[in-house]
C-alpha cells in the first residue's frame, strides 16, 4: 500500500521514507533519496549556541504532592497525578518529555495555576516571598505580573500589530499595573477576588478565556477599562533588549502577523511574552508544529534570553533533539508520576528506549552528516 506521510521531522523521514520531497514556497526543490533531500533542506541550519552553565540549586518553584484526577465515563480513569513533587531551580531551563497523555500538560497547568489541584501546592518565590499560585490570595497576582505563559494554542492577533500587542501586554503587567486596576476595579465594583481571575485570563488560550469571560458577565472591554494605557514610545524601551537576544528587528514591531514569517511569528510572540521582564517562562509545547531550520532559531533565541536574563524557564516538549539541545535538567513523566530527573541526553535516551524509537537518537547535525547509526 503506497503512504505518504507529511511531517516537520526529519528523523521520521530518514527512518521511514523510501523517498522524500522537499517542499519549498509551494514548489519541489528536491526529490529523490531521503539523506540527500535532508541535506538540502537543512542547508539553512544555523549552528547551535552554546548553553550557558547553571550551577545554581537555589529553589525558585516548589511543587509539593499535588494530586489531580481525570475520568470519563465510559472510559473510566485516564489520568491520576497523585503526590506530584519537585523543584526548580533558579535560572535553570528545565524540560517535562514523555508518552502523549503522560501528564505533561496537566501538570504544567497546575504549576501555572491554570488548574486547580485536588490536594497540594504548588509556590514560586516572588519578591522574598513565596506565593501558591493554585489558591487566591493578594499577593497571586504580583507573582502573575512575573510569570509568562506560552501554551499550544498559542497564537497572536491578525490584525494588530506587533507593537499594539506588546503594548496591551506591558499594560497589564507594567510596574504599579495592579495597583492601578484595584483602584479601577473598586470603582467598577468588582471583587479583588474576580480582577484575580481576569488576571490570568491573557495565558489561557482563546476559547476558555472567552468561557470565563462570559461566566463573569465581562467582555473583552474590562482589560482597557482596568488596566493603564501605555505610551507607544514605551514599547521601544521594554522591546530593545528582547527584540536584540532573539535576533528580531524592530521594524517587526509595526508589522502584523501576516507581514512576518513562521519563525519571525514565533519569536515576536516570546518577544510578547519577554518584553515585561518576566522572572518565569513557562512553555508548554509551543514549538510542535515548527521545521527544524526555524526550531534551531528559536532554541538559540531561548538559550541567549537564559543567559542574558536569567529566566527560569519550565517547558514541555516531544522534540528530543530540542530538549537535548536548550535544556539544563529534564523529566521523564509517565502515567502523571515523575519516573526520572537528570541529564537531558539521559533522559531523552530513557524515554527512547521506553519508546522503542532508535530513530529519535539523532541530531540534525547527525542528519546533515549521515550519521544514522543508532548511538
Amino acid at each position: 500500500i503506497p503512504i505518504i506521510v507529511v511531517s516537520h521531522l526529519p528523523e521520521i523521514h530518514a527512518y521511514l521514507a523510501d523517498r522524500l520531497i522537499f517542499l519549498e514556497n509551494g514548489k519541489i526543490a528536491a526529490d529523490g533519496e531521503p539523506t540527500l533531500v535532508l541535506k538540502n533542506f537543512l542547508r539553512d541550519l544555523k549552528p547551535r549556541k552554546e548553553l550557558s552553565e547553571s550551577g545554581n540549586k537555589e529553589s525558585c518553584i516548589q511543587v509539593r504532592d499535588i494530586s489531580k484526577r481525570y475520568s470519563l465515563i465510559r472510559m473510566g480513569e485516564v489520568l491520576n497525578i497523585k503526590d506530584f513533587s519537585l523543584d526548580v531551580y533558579r535560572g535553570e531551563i528545565l524540560a517535562f518529555i514523555g508518552p502523549s497523555g503522560a501528564g505533561k500538560t496537566t501538570i504544567m497547568k497546575l504549576m501555572e495555576g491554570l488548574v486547580t489541584p485536588k490536594s497540594g501546592s504548588v509556590e514560586y518565590l516572588c519578591r522574598g516571598d513565596w506565593v501558591d499560585v493554585t489558591g487566591y490570595s493578594k499577593k497571586r497576582m504580583e507573582l502573575r505580573r512575573i510569570m509568562s505563559v506560552m501554551n499550544q494554542e498559542f497564537s497572536m492577533s491578525v490584525n494588530s500589530t506587533v507593537r499594539e500587542q506588546i503594548r496591551f501586554r506591558l499594560s497589564m503587567k507594567k510596574q504599579g499595573a495592579i495597583e492601578y486596576a484595584r483602584n479601577k476595579a473598586r470603582e467598577m465594583g468588582l471583587s479583588d477576588e474576580t480582577l484575580d481571575t481576569v488576571y490570568r485570563l491573557p495565558d489561557m488560550p482563546e476559547e476558555e478565556k472567552t468561557t470565563s469571560l462570559r461566566e463573569l458577565n465581562l467582555n473583552d472591554t474590562v482589560f482597557s477599562e482596568l488596566f493603564p494605557v501605555i505610551p507607544v514610545t514605551d514599547v521601544d524601551i521594554y522591546s530593545k533588549s528582547v527584540f536584540e537576544a532573539l535576533d528580531l528587528p524592530m521594524e517587526v514591531l509595526d508589522k502584523t502577523p501576516y507581514q512576518i514569517s513562521g519563525g519571525e511569528h514565533v519569536r515576536a510572540f516570546i518577544a510578547m511574552s519577554l518584553a515585561t521582564s518576566p522572572e518565569y517562562l513557562m512553555l508548554d509545547e509551543p514549538f510542535g508544529d515548527l521545521d527544524p531550520v526555524t526550531l534551531r532559531d528559536v532554541t538559540n533565541s531561548l538559550k541567549r534570553i537564559n543567559e542574558r536574563f536569567g529566566t527560569t524557564i519550565v517547558l514541555v516538549s516531544h522534540h528530543m533533539d530540542f530538549v537535548r539541545e536548550v535544556a539544563h535538567r529534564a523529566l521523564l513523566i509517565e502515567n502523571g508520576a515523575l519516573v526520572m530527573d537528570g541529564k537531558p541526553i539521559e533522559v531523552c535516551r530513557e524515554l527512547i528506549n521506553r519508546s522503542n524509537a532508535p530513530y529519535m537518537e539523532h541530531s540534525m547535525e547527525d542528519l546533515i552528516e549521515g550519521n544514522l547509526e543508532s548511538q
